[in-house]
Order: structure tokens, then C-alpha cells, then sequence
């Protein structure tokens, strides 16, 4: 484990450098695994699409390493959401601490998520890749478990202990196509502050594009645009790209998702008169969580085009997706150190 030392975030959501730094330790830029980028249905990753009426879970940061408690309260919460009808889970990164550890994919993942029968997909984070100047020791590992070509047994679970088979997603950047929703998920790599490159920029932009309009579109990656945390702070270079990205596609999503940052935030940005969701959920399970900078609060302009809705810095939790055919709603569940579960709260409806 890399350890953090010397390093002093700024404290005050208008420092300087609080939205277009980001405070993690330099870790190498990761070439990408071999495969191309796709664009699938349900189908070819285990989820049953229901039509234009879905339910499912987004969360980031979910690995239990050190104490599992937390990732246990949120595992057993995740259990009643498919209980009521989620049908899936989309992570945005940071599966298994550190570095996608081929020990640590059943601790972290195959058992804790043993009882959470539905298919769980997403994208990379930071951690998935090496933090030991070893290229690509990590990727690998993730790409083995959730993108085979078929699904098979998983080498971490050997006697079929828990379950769970290993996931079919076509690559570590791929468009989940339903029938309510387009989800494009991106790896961010692992260099502070994230990188995406130049070919993965030209995908985006056709993905946009292409994603039909008569539905909602979200982005999702690893590293966040924006943050008020007092730890890592936002990437502006994350925010270019995207910008970039969605004017030259003519569109940009209905929401943002991004993990790395230890908490949540949702911020709604006004771009040409559309608002857009940008958030932070971050908070999956990790057991240590992100403080806000000193003078955060809900509600708060931070720039003139962006708003802090709220926060939650102190509690795990995730955001619950319910679509219908006319509407779309986007509900933050808390669950407590004690593994209470609190209320949805609605975030964007």
C-alpha cells in the first residue's frame, strides 16, 4: 500500500486548486488491456432488461480491506434493493483493495456479495491498477473476472462457494444499452487527477452521438470533475476532457458519475440551459471515508455554473435508479456504521 506523506489539501472548497487538483500519491499511467470498447445489451452481460421500468444501484469505492464492516452494511442494504425489484449493479470503480490483488477478489468481492443475486458491472478505478511500478499487475485481474467471454467459474472461488460466476462485459470501456437507459462507462486509468486517452476520447464522442434520445444517457469514470472534499479535490483535467467530449458530440448526458472521492456529493450544473448531475458516489463500502472541505454547504454556488446540492461524508451508501416511462428519478440511500439503512433521498427527479 502506497502511504500518503506530507501531502496538505486545501481545506476551503474555494482554494485555489480544490476543483482542478487531485492529492493522490503519483502512480504510473497504465497502458490499456488488449480488447476494443463495445456497445451491448442486457443480454450479453446477464441483465434481464425490463423495458422502460428499471431499477438499479450505482455505487463506487466498495473494497472491504482492513474492516469489512461497512461494505457488509451496504452488502445486506444492496440485498433488499433487489429484494424490491434493482436489477443490477453498476460500480464505478475501486472493486478490490489494492491494486486488483488476486487474494483479495474473494474477501472483497465474491463474498460479501454472495447474497446480492443480481449481475454486478461497471468500470475501473485507481485501484485496479499497480501501485508498485508494475504495469498492468493489476488490470489483468479485473479484466479475468469481469470481462469473460463467457461466464465462468472464478479463479478466486474455485469450489463454487459462493455462487457467482464471472462477468461478461465486453471490455473496461463499453456502453450498457437498455431499453430506459444508455450507460457509457470509461477507465479513468490510475495517474492522479485521471487520464483518458485520445482514442478513448474519440469513442465517447461516437458513443454520445450515437446514444438514442429518447432515453437518459449517463457517463460514468472513475476519477470526479468536481469535488468539495478536503482530501483529493476534483480533476479539471477530468472536466476538459468531458467538455470537450460533449460539445463535439452535440449533447451533453443527463448525469455525470464518478467514485474515488470517499463520500457523496451531488452537484447540478447548468450547461445551455440543461441542468446535469454530477456526482460523487464514492462512499461503496471503503471503510474510511472523505471529509468535506471546512466551509462546504448544501446548497452552495461553487462556481457559476455549479451547485453543491448536498453531502453525506460521514456515512456509506449509494445512489438507487428508478426510471419509468416518463420520468427518472435519482435517490441516495445512507446506511449507518451500524448497518441501519436511512431513507432514500431524492437527488434528481
Amino acid at each position: 500500500m502506497t502511504r500518503r506523506v506530507g501531502l496538505t489539501p486545501p481545506k476551503n472548497v474555494r482554494a485555489k486548486d480544490q476543483l482542478s487538483k487531485s492529492y493522490d500519491p503519483p502512480i504510473s499511467y497504465q497502458p490499456l488491456p488488449p480488447g476494443l470498447p463495445a456497445r451491448v445489451g442486457g443480454e450479453a452481460v446477464g441483465i434481464k432488461d425490463p423495458g422502460k421500468t428499471l431499477s438499479f444501484i450505482m455505487f463506487g469505492d466498495h473494497g472491504g480491506i482492513e474492516n469489512p464492516e461497512p461494505q457488509k452494511a451496504v452488502a445486506a442494504a444492496l440485498v433488499t434493493e433487489v429484494e424490491n425489484g434493482c436489477s443490477f449493479v453498476y460500480s464505478v470503480g475501486d472493486w478490490v483493495y489494492f491494486a486488483s490483488d488476486p487474494d483479495q477478489w474473494m474477501p472483497q468481492f465474491y463474498q460479501p456479495y454472495a447474497t446480492v443475486q443480481v449481475p454486478f458491472v461497471g468500470i475501473m478505478g485507481n485501484h485496479e491498477a499497480s501501485n508498485d511500478g508494475v504495469p498492468n499487475s493489476g488490470v489483468p485481474q479485473w479484466m479475468s473476472n469481469i470481462c469473460t467471454p463467457a461466464p465462468v467459474r472464478p479463479a478466486a472461488d474455485p469450489d463454487d462457494e459462493f455462487g457467482r460466476d464471472t462477468q461478461t462485459q465486453p471490455y473496461c470501456d463499453w456502453t450498457l444499452a437498455l431499453d430506459a437507459i444508455t450507460i457509457v462507462g470509461v477507465w479513468s486509468n490510475a495517474p492522479s487527477g485521471g487520464r483518458i486517452e485520445n482514442s478513448q476520447q474519440a469513442w465517447l464522442v461516437q458513443e454520445v452521438k450515437a446514444a438514442p434520445t429518447d432515453r437518459p444517457l449517463v457517463v460514468c469514470l472513475h476519477h470526479p470533475p468536481f469535488s468539495c472534499d478536503a482530501f483529493h479535490g476534483g480533476s479539471a483535467t477530468m472536466a476538459t476532457v468531458l467538455d470537450a467530449v460533449f460539445e463535439n458530440a452535440g449533447r451533453y448526458p443527463e448525469a455525470v458519475i464518478s467514485g474515488h472521492i470517499h463520500n457523496q456529493q451531488a452537484f447540478l450544473r447548468t450547461v445551455n440551459d440543461k441542468q446535469v448531475l454530477y456526482n460523487v458516489t464514492g462512499n461503496g463500502g471503503y471503510h474510511n471515508t472523505h471529509a468535506m472541505a471546512g466551509d462546504a454547504t448544501p446548497g452552495m454556488q461553487v462556481a457559476d455554473d455549479l451547485v453543491l446540492e448536498q453531502f453525506d461524508a460521514g456515512r456509506w451508501g449509494y445512489l438507487r435508479w428508478d426510471l419509468a416511462p416518463d420520468s427518472l428519478k435519482v435517490s441516495y440511500v445512507a446506511v449507518n456504521g451500524d448497518g441501519s439503512v436511512e431513507a432514500p433521498v431524492a437527488i434528481l427527479a
